[in-house]
Parts: structure tokens; C-alpha cells; sequence
């Protein structure tokens, strides 16, 4: 990949330094200040290439930051409304039925995570306990 680049850097500036040169000197300097110049654009583009994609990351972040869920209005008409949902700040909406501001509480739980029982399993382990329990007692 870098020899490849350098071929590339180098194959330009020879092109242009052999279009616009009349001698040995006049190469060299052309060459090298053509050398130059390629570095230097490409460190501007790729800057300005890695400034941009952290906008849009950041964009991405401030757009994936706003939630949204389904309501029902507290009024009597108890219409569903989709509110988006801020975590940063807090959450109120007016219902587009009643024109009353609600405000949105958002409560937070945490439960214990647990396996599935393996049924299969667990019903070969109480036949095995339930054999060894009949043959003991006859």
C-alpha cells in the first residue's frame, strides 16, 4: 500500500516536472516542489475528510440520543399520541385532542435476569429422583 502511494507521489511529480522543466535543476526543483505540494493537499484533504466524518458521527450520536414512545392523554378521550422521549432533559407534550400539556414521568426498573429451565432435563433428574425414591420405599 505505501509503495504503491510513493509510486504514485513520485510517477506525478516526474510528470510534471518533465512537462514544465528545461534542465537537470529546473527538474529537481519542479519535482520537489510538486513532491510538496502533493503532501501537503493530501494532509488538508485527509483533515478535512476526518472533520467531516466526525460531524456526521456526531450527528449520528445527537440523532440516536432522541427516543420516542407511545402515550395515552390522561383526559377523558384517552387518545394516543407519539411523543419523542429526551433522556437529557424533561419530557412534556400537548395532546393534539385536548390542547392540555401533559408532562411525561419516566420510571425505571431493574429486574433479575434469569435462564429458561431446561424441561428436558429437568424432568430426567425428577424421574431418576422418583425411581430412587419408589425402589427405596419397596
Amino acid at each position: 500500500m505505501i509503495v504503491k502511494s510513493l509510486v504514485t507521489l513520485f510517477a506525478i511529480s516526474s510528470i510534471l516536472s518533465f512537462a514544465f522543466s528545461t534542465n537537470a535543476y529546473g527538474f529537481a526543483k519542479i519535482f520537489l516542489f510538486a513532491t510538496l505540494m502533493q503532501i501537503l493537499f493530501y494532509n488538508v484533504y485527509r483533515n478535512v475528510v476526518t472533520f467531516m466524518m466526525s460531524k456526521i458521527d456526531l450527528e449520528k450520536i445527537k440523532e440516536l440520543s432522541k427516543q420516542g414512545c407511545e402515550l395515552t392523554c390522561p383526559c377523558d378521550k384517552a387518545i394516543k399520541n407519539f411523543i419523542p422521549i429526551r433522556l437529557d432533559q424533561d419530557n412534556s407534550y400537548r395532546c393534539l385532542e385536548c390542547s392540555k400539556n401533559v408532562k411525561v414521568d419516566l420510571d425505571f426498573k431493574s429486574f433479575l435476569q434469569t435462564e429458561p429451565i431446561n424441561l428436558e432435563k429437568s424432568n430426567n433428574a425428577f424421574d431418576l429422583v422418583y425411581q430412587k425414591t419408589i425402589s427405596k420405599n419397596e
